[in-house]
């Protein structure tokens, strides 16, 4: 790979990780480091669904493993629809007391 394409990858990473650092409130270098534990903990979780799974290949748990991320996502997505939706309405009936 030359040094041209190198250079502009890492500049196209370091923008893209830039981004998602903003989007979670976060300074880049604090967004890396949360990534570098995710995707620690990640490969520890898929290791741990081969071994369940007697088999060497990561292919084969992924569907499970997505499925669970899917099932957690939606759930934590639901608590906090709750939680917005009961501050929206606590926020509107302080309103409508209010004289």
């Amino acid at each position: 790979m030359n040094r041209e394409l190198a250079e502009t990858l890492h500049r196209y990473q370091f923008i893209a990780d830039a981004k998602r650092a903003a989007a979670l409130g976060l300074t880049e270098p604090e967004y890396r480091s949360m990534r570098r534990q995710s995707v620690q903990k990640f490969t520890e979780i898929i290791r741990g669904l081969m071994q369940e799974a007697c088999t060497e290949d990561p292919v084969s748990v992924l569907p499970d493993f997505a499925a669970s991320i899917c099932e957690v996502a939606i759930a934590e997505a639901r608590i906090a629809a709750k939680e917005a939706a009961r501050r929206e309405i606590q926020k509107r009936l302080a309103r409508a007391g209010a004289p």
